[in-house]
């Protein structure tokens, strides 16, 4: 690939800002943390629905802490940190080792 192909393609799929879409899911993603917590709390059949919601949430959690790592969530070194740090203290992984 030569330079001008690289300019086009990068035109083409040019990086946009996805910082409060980001901030979105996170804040999805906590709400839904908070309700399997409590899901577990009720016990029962409950707890086996709060399992599976608990695997989706780390998962998603788990992706959003790989976009900051590779600064895809924002142009911003500072917003992809912010991200990193409050994804790795959900799922207990430390941001920096990943870095």
């Amino acid at each position: 690939m030569n330079k001008q192909q690289w300019t086009r393609c990068n035109v083409q799929f040019r990086h946009t800002e996805t910082r409060w879409r980001t901030f979105g899911i996170m804040a999805f993603d906590i709400g839904a943390l908070i309700s399997a917590l409590y899901l577990i709390s009720l016990g029962g059949l409950f707890t086996l629905l709060a399992i599976f919601l608990l695997g989706l949430i780390f998962l998603h959690v788990y992706l959003l802490l790989y976009e900051a790592t590779h600064s895809a969530v924002s142009h911003s070194k500072q917003m992809n940190d912010l991200v990193g740090h409050i994804c790795g203290w959900i799922i207990q992984i430390p941001f920096l080792a990943r870095k």
